[in-house]
């Protein structure tokens, strides 16, 4: 390997690992809330520590595409504050050819972040949610917590739920208006077959007003069925788990999530979009001190991936929205590392 590949590889992956290293922690101190917040509502300590620690795989998209493009930017400052770049201009070198090494470590990133965003952080993200909901299927407090028992008049968990649309541990709180006290559905395990839904193992639990006064009912039945849409209510799907929580081969097998595999394309290809970004300003930005707007340009580009998600249901235009920043970065930094090999800026 070429003594210059070497140099700024060792530059870039260790200013990587140090800008990675400071915006983990910024986000992980950003999240002390809502940890903080479940602990207050009774969560064991080695679930608190799990929860936590699912959270890093979330946010490592994140804070790998920023990061890669942090680390080009500080390279180009060292090389013009130490003269390098005078010498290594001195010795022939092309622009390109510093920024080959630096393209090769940003595809490993790329690489790298793919797999975090596919694999890792949706069985994060999915494992976290458990954690959750077990916390409200369990905890009173948390379960008083839940603003949609005073805003839909329902609440509904379970603790775990099967690609084939079984959900085991079914806990539904409701709200009845008539008694002003809430009843309780509690389900074994709940199914939803064709249009109806089965219920095993299930304990009811509410209460009745009548002239003697109010009365508490409950109600042991070990298999029942009722029609799907009269439980529409209780949260009880076909068995397909939200887009986010899917891996990737299981995501590649049902084309209505193409959108979902375009962000996940959009943040795999935002290291290198935004390495190209950063070093196409890093030679000019101790002359001209514009880096206003590479910077607005990387986080708009985060930003809107994050955006893509409200427009799902159209995946022409999620797809828009997730990659046309990243070809729009890519021409701009080209256009900029051209000018810059003919002596334009």
């Amino acid at each position: 390997m070429p003594i210059i590949w070497r140099l700024l590889l060792s530059w870039y992956l260790k200013l990587f690992a140090l800008s990675a290293a400071s915006l983990l922690c910024l986000l992980m101190a950003a999240r002390l809330h809502d940890i903080a917040a479940l602990s207050s509502l009774g969560m064991s300590w080695p679930s608190l520590i799990l929860y936590a620690l699912y959270q890093i795989p979330s946010i490592l998209p994140i804070v790998i595409s920023f990061s890669a493009f942090l680390a080009p930017i500080l390279i180009g400052r060292f090389l013009f504050k130490g003269q390098e770049l005078t010498a290594l201009s001195a010795c022939c070198l092309r622009l390109r050819e510093l920024l080959l090494p630096i393209l090769f470590a940003a595809f490993l990133l790329s690489c790298a972040n793919f797999y975090f965003v596919s694999e890792l952080a949706t069985t994060a993200h999915l494992k976290s949610r458990q954690i959750i909901a077990e916390l409200q299927r369990t905890s009173p407090l948390a379960l008083l917590k839940q603003p949609n028992i005073v805003d839909r008049g329902h609440f509904a968990a379970f603790s775990k739920s099967t690609s084939d649309g079984v959900s085991e541990d079914f806990v539904f709180v409701f709200y009845q208006s008539k008694s002003e006290r809430l009843g309780l559905i509690k389900a074994g395990q709940i199914s939803l077959a064709d249009t109806e839904i089965v219920a095993k193992e299930a304990l009811l639990i509410g209460t009745k007003n009548s002239s003697t006064g109010e009365h508490l009912w409950i109600e042991n039945i070990g298999l029942t069925k009722t029609k799907g849409d009269l439980f529409s209510c209780l949260g009880v799907s076909r068995g397909k788990l939200s887009p986010d929580h899917l891996s990737l081969s299981r995501l590649t097998g049902e084309n209505r999530h193409i959108s979902e595999f375009g962000r996940r394309i959009a943040f795999a290809l935002a290291p290198l979009t935004l390495s190209l970004l950063a070093f196409s300003y890093a030679f000019t930005y101790e002359r001209r001190k514009k880096i206003l707007l590479p910077s607005l340009l990387a986080l708009g580009s985060l930003v809107l991936i994050f955006i893509s998600k409200s427009f799902f249901p159209k995946p022409l235009l999620a797809l828009t929205i997730q990659l046309a920043p990243q070809i729009v970065i890519c021409l701009w930094a080209l256009s900029r590392l051209y000018c810059q090999e003919k002596g334009a800026l």
